[in-house]
């Protein structure tokens, strides 16, 4: 953990799939105003896609770089979660002399078992399970 960083706080966004053990980023699409993460299961369970309508912004980072977000934002408490405190948003937040642009902003990680993606929005994401 970083010094004098305190752990996130965070909450499990509810998923159409639970993954046996971790999940792992398969791929990440940005296209205008539309974030895709898709998500798959390391035992072959059904990929998931986690769409972010609009996003403020995003970054992928080793899970090793995000020791302050664990062990609240690892499984078994979920794969998606949203950062209530001390995230990257607050992080940003912090070093702005003036507000975000978008006040209601949200931070939220889609972590895997290496990388993982934190996307700031305004809007919570949708989350679809891809037929095999």
């Amino acid at each position: 953990m970083k010094p004098n960083r305190p752990t996130v706080t965070a909450v499990a966004v509810p998923t159409p799939i639970a993954y046996r053990g971790a999940a792992e980023i398969a791929a990440i699409h940005y296209a205008t105003c539309q974030l895709e993460v898709t998500v798959a299961g390391c035992y072959g369970e059904a990929d998931c896609v986690v769409t972010f309508a609009d996003p403020v912004g995003f970054r992928v980072l080793d899970e090793r770089d995000l020791s302050e977000y664990w062990p609240v934002c690892s499984a078994p408490n979920g794969w998606v979660f949203e950062i209530t405190a001390h995230g990257w948003l607050s992080e940003e937040s912090a070093h702005r002399p003036i507000p975000l642009f978008f006040p209601n902003a949200r931070e939220y990680l889609v972590a895997g078992l290496n990388e993982c993606v934190s996307v700031i929005a305004t809007q919570p994401p949708t989350l679809c399970v891809k037929s095999p």
